[in-house]
């Protein structure tokens, strides 16, 4: 969300000490804004690593794992967020009507690439997800274990994850869209 809308960050930290280390997260829950307070303990691994989501590009950042903590809380606890729904958290933070766009026939994906360009030209804040294929060229191309155990898929992607969709792109006729992967190690374009 927060490459989608630059504003994200002032919106969804509404007080904070860093000093203290004390953060006040802000969430919609049935139209009415409410927020969480939450510390800036954050869980790690044996090996000291963070076990959940953090910066991609900075390792002292901390505000994707206060957000995400935050969120963990919001929703009653990390469990109840395993598996979870990106368009149920993107209500949580921005508020607001929630959508879905469907290709309908593999002959339409021209008009559905149009309207993802579009959705996101507006400002829409927009997320994908993959299910593996059970026939074809690409069934059966599953390329090991995500984080958390999920199915690996051909071309690195993992089913079960919700991967935002931050802009579309053309090249000789090909329509593309770029993906960012939930796990925070960077960009994917797909055709």
């Amino acid at each position: 969300m927060a490459a989608s809308r630059k504003s994200f960050l002032r919106q969804a930290l509404v007080a904070y000490d860093m000093d203290v280390g004390v953060y006040g997260v802000m969430f919609c829950e049935e139209m009415h804004f409410t927020y969480e307070i939450i510390d800036d303990f954050v869980g790690v691994n044996e090996n000291e690593y963070w076990h959940f989501a953090r910066s991609a590009t900075r390792v002292s950042e901390l505000w994707v794992s206060i957000i995400e903590k935050a969120y963990f809380k919001h929703m009653t606890c990390l469990e109840m967020c395993d598996g979870g729904h990106s368009v149920e958290s993107i209500f949580s933070f921005l508020g607001g009507v929630s959508g879905k766009y469907y290709p309908t026939k593999l002959s339409e994906a021209r008009r559905y690439w149009k309207t993802i360009h579009e959705a996101l030209e507006d400002g829409e804040v927009l997320t994908n997800s993959f299910e593996p294929p059970s026939k074809g060229k690409y069934a059966n191309m599953g390329e090991g274990e995500g984080q958390c155990g999920e199915q690996g898929m051909a071309y690195g992607l993992h089913d079960g994850h919700a991967y935002t969709l931050l802009r579309t792109g053309e090249v000789d006729g090909h329509h593309l869209l770029c993906i960012r992967n939930p796990w925070a190690s960077g960009e994917s374009w797909l055709n």
